[in-house]
């Protein structure tokens, strides 16, 4: 049994969205039979995503899930591939994404980035509670205990981290904890941008310590 991506889901210049293996449907009904071609999109390019499915998953009552009622397409297993520029940047799983405005944004659970280098070498992984990949953007944006780890030890620990996939830079301002296991070292930081196997750091702003409180209580 396969289902075809929602016909309205456009191909970006520079973002190749590659949807395998992934269950798919809407939370109200099972996922639609049949194939057929995707809509071409303003530039004459056909969508790339391709999406196979399998039964419906069985529904459990829980609480209403408003997002979800929403979508355009709620998906389960999702596997894609971020691109710019046609260069391959990562490669993204997540337990479930939901498409919005027209298949250009995905709100992701639980999802999981494997960072590629020019070489396409496997590098990197970025793990987080939630997270959104805006096509347009060339974004992706982890958050709720993002953990950033490299296999030599480095790892990058913050509640929201963006990956500019232009820039190929990782950001947050939000604070976050850098740390070596080779070398024991962990530096807390406040706003930073680094390199996205944690290589190079572009700029690593020090947390400002806290001075303590000298002012002696009036009587």
């Amino acid at each position: 049994m396969h289902t075809s991506v929602p016909k309205r889901m456009p191909l970006l210049v520079g973002a190749a969205l590659l949807l395998l293996g992934a269950k798919c449907g809407r939370t109200s009904r099972a996922p639609a039979q049949g194939t057929g071609p995707a809509k071409p999109s303003a530039s004459g390019a056909s969508a790339v995503p391709v999406v196979t499915a399998a039964k419906a998953p069985v529904a459990v009552k829980e609480a209403p899930d408003l997002q979800a009622d929403s979508a355009d397409q709620v998906m389960y297993g999702v596997r894609a591939v971020l691109t710019d520029a046609s260069v391959t940047r990562g490669l993204l799983l997540a337990t479930r994404g939901l498409a919005f405005e027209d298949g250009t944004r995905l709100e992701l659970r639980s999802p999981s980035v494997t960072l590629v280098n020019a070489l396409g070498v496997k590098g990197a992984v970025i793990t987080a509670n939630t997270g959104t990949y805006l096509l347009r953007k060339g974004r992706f944006e982890a958050r709720g205990h993002v953990v950033v780890t490299r296999k030599d030890g480095k790892r990058l620990e913050s509640e929201r981290i963006v990956f500019d996939l232009a820039r190929n830079l990782l950001s947050g301002d939000s604070g976050a904890m850098y740390s070596d296991s080779t070398t024991k070292r962990k530096t807390p930081v406040a706003a930073f941008e680094l390199d996205p196997n944690l290589a190079e750091p572009v700029k690593l702003k020090a947390k400002p310590a806290v001075k303590p409180n000298t002012t002696k209580p009036s009587r």
